[in-house]
């Protein structure tokens, strides 16, 4: 079980890349919540991004659960609540990156191997094994898991961009916490290509649109309806000048991209086999396309 808030770019596909389960959630869940995924899921060892958040479990959660190792992956161990890791070993991220350097040498280096004339290679992983477990937010009541494969997460790298074409330099802006199973697939997808990502919240979001000009941005309805709500508000606040100059604009925005979308002959398209939206906005001199977790909807700027 990985539980982070951050620090899953380096650790996650790592994790699955050894043909290990991961079960990734986030700092803000309760403890009481971690504790039954942590059981549900079956989970062998525990993976935490602080010293800090490993205190705040060390008597709720660590006592209660039998983890054969717990691997830190920032901060010193020496930090650590000495009573909860009394007989459980716990590894740094540079004790991990350290064993995973002597296993690789041991393995290819194998003299009984090379005795053998044979060279030695990992145990591959299939496309139909399970890859990670995911559990919804719980707002509905208990969280509940999902199996994802590793070709269930390959069809989004391999898929997505023959209808998100990003290239190399293009730059997504997200604000979807990275347990989030969405956030994950477009994450799997932006550093296979080559793709510039940028970390935002709800928060900082109107800066770092003016700051970061992203082409792409990931986020949920929810989100979009907060910010098309407090857009229309700044609007109606406005003198009226400036109120009947943005109506206006926007007006003749929707007008220009109907046009556009019918002088190109670019449709609408509707599909049951993804899980995510896109809706066409323009920023400045850059058009963005917005990301939710519904269908798709896909329309050309």
């Amino acid at each position: 079980m990985f539980i982070s808030n951050h620090a899953t770019d380096t650790c996650n596909p790592g994790i699955m890349a050894t043909g290990a389960i991961n079960v990734v959630r986030g700092t803000k869940s309760s403890d009481e919540e971690l504790f039954q995924i942590y059981s549900h899921s079956e989970s062998i060892a525990l993976v935490v991004d602080s010293p800090q958040f490993f205190n705040r479990l060390a008597e709720s959660f660590i006592s209660r659960i039998n983890a054969r190792f717990i691997v830190l992956l920032w901060g010193d161990k020496s930090s650590l609540n000495s009573k909860a890791v009394m007989d459980i070993p716990v590894y740094d991220y540079n004790d991990i990156t350290e064993l995973g350097r002597e296993n690789r040498n041991a393995l290819c280096y194998s003299s009984e191997l090379f005795e053998q004339g044979q060279q030695g290679v990992f145990e591959a992983i299939g496309p139909e094994d399970v890859a990670t477990l995911i559990y919804t937010s719980g707002t509905g009541g208990t969280p509940k898991g999902v199996m994802l494969t590793h070709r269930n997460l390959l069809h989004q790298i391999n898929n997505l961009w023959d209808i998100v074409p990003a290239v190399p330099g293009d730059r997504f802006l997200s604000m979807l916490p990275p347990w989030h199973a969405y956030e994950r697939s477009t994450e799997y997808f932006i550093f296979t290509h080559g793709i510039q990502q940028v970390y935002t919240t709800v928060k900082h979001l109107k800066a770092d649109l003016q700051h970061h000009q992203p082409h792409y941005i990931i986020s949920v309805p929810l989100v979009y309806e907060t910010l098309y709500s407090s857009i229309q508000r700044q609007i109606s606040a406005s003198p009226p000048a400036r109120k009947t100059v943005a109506l206006a604009l926007i007006k003749i925005s929707l007008l220009f991209m109907e046009a556009k979308k019918i002088y190109e002959s670019y449709q609408t398209v509707l599909s049951s086999h993804h899980s995510f939206s896109t809706c066409s906005i323009i920023y400045g001199q850059e058009s963005s396309l917005l990301f939710c977790g519904l269908c798709i909807i896909w329309q050309r700027c």
